[in-house]
């Protein structure tokens, strides 16, 4: 009995007692079970008279009943004369499990409490859900019992191949399978201890319970600001640390401790429960249809939809007792009714909540997932510097070679002729794209990374839609030919494209389906399990997971068997954290990606380094530190340096900056992106002219006739808005009435353009339009317009027409504009 789950540790009696609560029968299946449930729930409602003890019972049951329905152990089958049917499972010995430890003590809620449950490794698994899945069938079941059988030389025992077995549908054959040899699929792996997400993967549960905000760091951004931060004394021996100059791994990885902490502090930290946005509001079941979605109706005076926004993650707590919460995510922001619609993920705990009252108190999340994340890794490249892996050679890079570099580049000159490139009619690879794909696919850098430097409109492939160009920089034709190479190379290579965004994820994954070259069944896009599904980008539908359990509304992550037939996975920095915690995927991943590497912070490219990275791992980093860098939430700390990426660290050390080396560092000149005298002064401006600007094969003129251009052949147009208001709106961001009716006017002149984005500049980072109209608002002081990157990334974004407005006697203040 002791190897049972405790969960299942119920007589017959009491679960058919259970039963009576809920008026169900032994054949009721999970969707019936939840109606019965509700139904009862709200029968004896404590604001319909009904006792708060009846509810608690009524909720127990359910909790119970759904536990044994999930996991398919038969229920008790009441008899005519008031006798039972014993369960005939002999697993239970006529018993129903082991029983539950009512009084254990409630784990502290971390970054994804709502997304999964406990499920033990040996314990019978639960039937699949899957939004894009053919359903079980007796082959599938065999095999998933087959996956608990220890590793045979990493490839899995006893599978039939032929079966549609994974949650995508896809059939695999069995060269897919990875011959890695999965520790966690060793008879002695680890068998307690793990949750079961969404989607299906199992977790580890020593991921970061035990990392907390440290008690000095509690009261950032709650009682002191982030001027505090530097005036007040009592932080003084925190800003000495910070100003210490970090010269090797382990003085870096205590100032990025420092920050994280900061960081974590000014996102809410310990003062999670405080940030109440609404109190004592009543909540409503919203439709009929769905018991996950309900709306409160909220106070005029409360109602702002700058802060409630769809997306938006938040905690429902009861009023009567703050430690009944629910996660929720804002499905529906309704500014004509004053309301907003909630979708649950998990109702049972709502119920608990709506026993007590339909008054609710409503707060911001606060997740401690990303910090949590970023500080297990530091501390796991700590760990593991000088053993398995030397993380200096990553972190601290001084490449060294046996083989001179002339030696290197006469023998690649000759391999580089047996290298299938696509050659296709409106792209070839030039001389650098070529030499950077050869030492990616070759590992010539390796164990240091490879650092690839694009700056903007670098040499692409034409994916043009009409008026919006999403994907395509030179940069991301080489990492995705790199891809296809590695793919050709070995079925056992495995790639993890890592970004510090969802958009450039997903137009990583976009680029990578239109290449065409790899099947859908080995790609994967890996989104965060709280990225709500309704504003994806549904080309990617066919390389995603929309979890059926969820209602579609959110993305799953298959399990461990699933994710290893992918031969590409991309997702964000953040993501990556679930593969880490599924624990044993170290060196899995012949090849790390970090793509758009310069916006992102140091720390978050620490984490698949930390967590992910074994002895064989090649690691590349590619971006463009003269492009908009990591953002803040703490803008203070912009004065100790972290605003600088890890990639623009490694470029200016003394190893790679001006290095000619092409075996770990390669900038790519050639341009392909807009019209000459559109990049001419970008090249100029922060790019020391190196960029060899050539648009002589494109069709980048076709709006150098312009009616509206002033010069002829000349597209770029300064309009002067001087004397006109500049204002702070609400949100206390500034607003120009005159610019934003003169950009409706240039509108209506460029009306046989279809698409319209608007956005301000970080929402461009990364991607093109045909035409950029630049509103610079400001009239009084510089403030945001000071910043060079931003200059850069504002002017960087158009092909065939730049139109900037704003006050020229402002902007001739400063050196760059003026220029």
């Amino acid at each position: 009995m002791s190897g049972l789950r405790k969960e299942f540790n119920y007589t017959d009696k009491e679960i058919l007692s259970m039963m009576m609560e809920l008026k169900v029968t032994h054949t009721i299946n999970l969707v019936e079970l939840r109606r019965a449930f509700f139904k009862q729930i709200k029968a004896h409602h404590s604001d319909k008279g009904g006792a708060v003890q009846k509810a608690q019972i009524i909720t127990q049951a359910y909790r119970v009943l759904k536990q044994y329905v999930e996991a398919g152990i038969m229920l008790p089958k009441a008899t005519q004369n008031g006798f039972h049917q014993p369960s005939t499972s002999a697993d239970f010995g006529g018993r129903s499990g082991c029983r539950p430890n009512q009084s254990a003590p409630r784990a502290a809620p971390d970054g994804f409490e709502d997304f999964g449950d406990f499920q033990d490794v040996k314990s019978k698994r639960r039937k699949k859900f899957g939004g894009m899945s053919n359903g079980k069938n007796n082959q599938q079941q065999e095999s998933d019992d087959a996956r608990d059988e220890p590793s045979t030389g990493g490839k899995p025992k006893n599978i039939n191949i032929k079966a549609q077995k994974f949650v995508n549908g896809y059939t695999y054959l069995k060269e897919d399978f990875s011959t890695y040899d999965d520790p966690m699929e060793r008879p002695d792996r680890q068998k307690d201890g793990v949750r079961k997400i969404r989607g299906g993967l199992l977790l580890y549960k020593d991921f970061n319970r035990a990392l907390v905000l440290p008690t000095e760091y509690q009261e950032l951004g709650s009682t002191f600001s982030e001027n505090d931060l530097v005036d007040d004394p009592s932080f003084a021996p925190i800003l000495e640390k910070l100003q210490q100059i970090a010269c090797d791994l382990p003085s870096l990885a205590e100032k990025l401790r420092i920050f994280i902490y900061i960081a974590w502090a000014f996102d809410g930290g310990a003062m999670q429960d405080a940030k109440i946005m609404l109190q004592k509001v009543k909540m409503a079941p919203y439709g009929t249809d769905d018991d996950s979605l309900y709306e409160i109706k909220i106070p005029r005076r409360t109602f702002d939809d700058d802060v409630l926004t769809t997306g938006l993650h938040v905690s429902v707590r009861s009023v009567s007792d703050g430690k009944l919460y629910a996660n929720a995510v804002i499905e529906q922001v309704n500014p004509s009714s004053q309301s907003i619609v909630l979708f649950f993920v998990d109702p049972l705990r709502l119920s608990r909540i709506l026993a007590l009252s339909n008054n609710v108190n409503v707060s911001i999340n606060s997740s401690a997932f990303v910090y949590r994340s970023q500080l297990r890794s530091l501390e796991w490249i700590l760990a593991n510097c000088g053993s398995r892996r030397n993380m200096d050679q990553i972190i601290y890079p001084k490449p060294e070679f046996t083989e001179t570099l002339e030696e290197f580049r006469t023998r690649r000159a000759v391999e580089l002729l047996s290298m299938p490139f696509r050659e296709e009619a409106d792209h070839s690879y030039n001389e650098e794209q070529k030499n950077a794909i050869f030492s990616i696919v070759n590992k010539e850098h390796h164990p240091w990374p490879f650092v690839l430097f694009g700056p903007p409109g670098l040499k692409h492939f034409n994916f043009l839609s009409f008026f919006v160009v999403i994907l395509g920089t030179g940069k991301t034709i080489t990492l995705i030919e790199s891809i296809r190479h590695l793919v050709l190379q070995s079925s056992q290579n495995r790639i993890l494209v890592c970004t510090p965004s969802k958009m450039a994820a997903d137009n990583f994954a976009e680029a990578l389906l239109q290449h065409d070259f790899l099947e859908h069944k080995y790609i994967f896009r890996m989104h965060s399990l709280s990225t709500m599904a309704h504003s994806r980008n549904k080309k990617l539908d066919p390389i995603s997971y929309l979890a059926k359990e969820a209602k579609h509304r959110f993305f799953g992550i298959p399990d461990r068997l699933n994710l290893k037939m992918f031969r590409v996975i991309i997702a964000t920095l953040a993501t990556s954290s679930y593969l880490i915690l599924a624990g044993g995927l170290r060196d899995y991943f012949t090849h790390i990606i970090v793509d758009e590497a310069g916006q992102a912070l140091e720390s978050e490219v620490w984490i698949p380094i930390g967590g992910l990275v074994g002895k064989e791992t090649s690691v590349v980093l590619a971006g463009d530190p003269m492009q908009l860098g990591p953002v803040l939430n703490v803008n203070t700390m912009k004065w100790f340096g972290f605003d600088i990426s890890m990639l623009k660290r490694i470029m200016h050390s003394e190893m790679y900056k001006d290095s000619s080396d092409e075996r770990f560092f390669v900038i790519l000149r050639q341009t392909y992106r807009s019209h000459y005298n559109i990049l001419r002064p970008c090249s100029y401006l922060f790019y020391d002219n190196m960029l060899i600007v050539d648009d002589r094969q494109g069709n980048f003129y076709k709006l150098s006739d312009w009616e509206g251009l002033p010069t002829k052949g000349f597209p770029i147009i300064f309009h002067s808005s001087r004397g006109s208001e500049d204002e702070q709106g609400v949100n206390k961001s500034h607003q120009n009435t005159f610019e934003a009716n003169l950009v409706l006017r240039l509108r209506v002149m460029l009306a046989s353009f279809p698409g319209v984005t608007v956005d301000s500049v970080e929402g461009f980072q990364g991607s093109e339009r045909e035409v950029i109209i630049m509103s610079m608002v400001r009239q009084y002081d510089l403030g945001f317009l000071r910043c060079d990157l931003r200059i850069n990334t504002s002017i960087s974004r158009a092909k065939y027409l730049l139109i900037i407005i704003g006050n020229e006697a402002l902007l001739s203040l400063h050196a760059t504009w003026k220029k």
